[in-house]
């Protein structure tokens, strides 16, 4: 499969991050010929290549495959509450505390019964 954005987007990303072809396939055990595909626009990755590629690179798979002009990764639930956490008064940490205390109460005890 053919995709216009993946090939110009995939080396711009590759220069941006002062990242060779070489040491991509290195770094996500892709071999070298496919990495090579790519870069010509012969064919787009897998899922789970293009997955692979977009970790390594840090950037967002969608942006390499052209559906978004977000070039970053799109953060995990984790790393989104925590990113929040890090942003809280000392006030609001202390409620948050007391409700996330509260939920694990009620939760086990919906477990006994």
């Amino acid at each position: 499969m053919k995709n216009k954005y993946f090939a110009v987007r995939l080396k711009e990303i590759l220069e941006l991050k002062k990242v060779k072809p070489a040491e991509l396939s290195r770094k996500t055990g892709i071999s070298r010929g496919n990495i090579s595909h790519y870069l010509n626009g012969d064919f787009v990755p897998k899922q789970d290549y293009l997955y692979l590629i977009a970790t390594t690179l840090d950037v967002n798979p969608f942006y390499l495959m052209g559906v978004s002009e977000d070039k970053k990764l799109p953060l995990t639930l984790r790393q989104q509450v925590l990113s929040k956490i890090e942003r809280m008064s000392n006030a609001q940490l202390n409620k948050l505390n007391n409700f996330i205390d509260q939920f694990i109460f009620d939760s086990e005890i919906k477990k006994e019964n």
